[in-house]
């Protein structure tokens, strides 16, 4: 069996809690370590989910011992927060959206081509089957020529003020926060990118 991956999760929030979980159901990683500005925070997900603690995202990427680190903070950090991990000498893997804009993903793979780290975004729906045979299908060109492509991701939940997916200054919204499963998925079933692009907002 190949060794295990230990991983390093910065933040404890509600996304980094499932993959703590997650981890725990696969031989092939391991949490290794937590970075939470909380050091209460910290300690409560690690006696929840093991692991050791830090008390800052600096002190956790710059641990020798791990492997990778799993990026689930706010939008607005995901591009300081994994170039840092990458020059640290860590492969990363960074929740949707990658970055708040292009000028930022572009940076955030030429330090990754720079460094040798692997640079993956989270978007999980892109490894199930069935995603994978509808691809397969429409890019066969089986059911004819693509004309129009419709996606749609909603959902009704409590406005929180905590929240950073509704703070603006983090990045957050609804096209950044399930919006960009719909533009990932049209992406990805075309094998190709739009030439023009317009938005309606309500």
């Amino acid at each position: 069996m190949s060794k295990k991956i230990k991983w390093g999760i910065l933040g404890t929030g509600m996304i980094a809690k499932k993959f703590a979980k997650d981890l725990k159901e696969t031989d092939l990683g391991e949490l290794h370590a937590t970075g939470s500005r909380s050091q209460e925070t910290a300690n409560l997900f690690a006696s929840e989910y093991g692991g050791k603690v830090f008390c800052s995202y600096d002190s956790l990427i710059n641990d020798s011992e791990i492997d990778a680190i799993y990026n689930p903070l706010p939008n607005g950090l995901h591009a300081e927060w994994s170039i840092k991990a990458m020059q640290a000498g860590k492969h990363v893997l960074c929740e949707k959206p990658m970055a708040r804009n292009i000028s930022e993903v572009e940076e955030m793979f030429k330090v990754s081509e720079y460094t040798g780290k692997v640079l993956i975004e989270g978007f999980m729906y892109r490894a199930h089957p069935g995603i994978q045979k509808l691809i397969e299908t429409v890019r066969s060109g089986v059911l004819g020529k693509v004309k129009l492509i419709r996606s749609n991701f909603s959902f009704t939940r409590e406005v929180m003020d905590s929240d950073a997916r509704y703070k603006v200054e983090h990045a957050g919204g609804g096209l950044m926060d399930v919006g960009c499963y719909c533009v990932n998925l049209a992406r990805a079933i075309m094998g190709d990118e739009p030439t023009e692009t317009s938005c309606i907002a309500h």
